[in-house]
């Protein structure tokens, strides 16, 4: 139960990527790109990233409880470094879109786990 929970927080920021609409694969490369060429969009989508998750109702914040530790931050700090270590390993090329898809069907690839704890 526990692994597929951590899951979420990277289905979160996969929504968020692209602020609504739906994400295809052309899209998602298309901000991955940007985000790796201006530091500037990618501080500014972790930081909406941040905003939309800590404020998120209900059943997320139980889920930032049970995640905080295997993320290795503070219950206070890890919507914020979920957030950047994901957009982080978008814009670097090191999670892709068929990797964050995984997370969405039920099977994520062991790339999402690593990039959530931070390997």
């Amino acid at each position: 139960m526990m692994r597929f929970r951590l899951v979420l927080p990277i289905m979160a920021t996969g929504s968020l990527l692209l602020l609504g609409g739906c994400v295809t694969s052309t899209s998602y490369d298309a901000t991955a790109e940007a985000m790796g060429h201006s530091p500037e969009l990618l501080a500014d989508r972790i930081a909406d990233c941040t905003k939309r998750t800590a404020a998120t109702p209900g059943g997320l914040n139980e889920l930032r409880q049970e995640a905080k530790l295997p993320v290795g931050t503070s219950d206070a700090t890890v919507a914020e470094t979920v957030c950047r270590r994901s957009m982080t390993a978008i814009a670097k090329g090191r999670m892709t879109y068929d990797d964050l898809s995984s997370a969405f069907n039920g099977t994520p690839k062991p790339i999402v786990y690593k990039v959530i704890q931070g390997r």
